[in-house]
């Protein structure tokens, strides 16, 4: 089990992934980061989606996190 991962920007989601890993992803036709994929911090090598509440994006079904304060990678989640 991996612990105390330092996060570390991809440009593509490379299986297994790596701990830490985090691709960020922006809307297709603005400048609007909308979600990120993250690498599992325990090391197992799958990946997930943190979907972010941002302004034009529609809901859908997925649980949508508000983000606070910080750039795009300092930031506060709250469900």
């Amino acid at each position: 089990m991996a612990r105390n991962a330092q996060s570390f920007l991809v440009d593509t989601m490379d299986y297994p992934a790596k701990p830490g890993a985090i691709m960020l992803v922006r809307h297709p036709d603005r400048d609007l980061i909308v979600g990120f994929n993250h690498a599992c911090p325990c090391g197992c090598g799958m990946w997930s989606f943190i979907r972010l509440s941002a302004e034009g994006w529609a809901p859908g079904t997925v649980p949508i996190w508000d983000r606070t304060g910080g750039d795009d990678l300092h930031m506060t989640l709250s469900p």
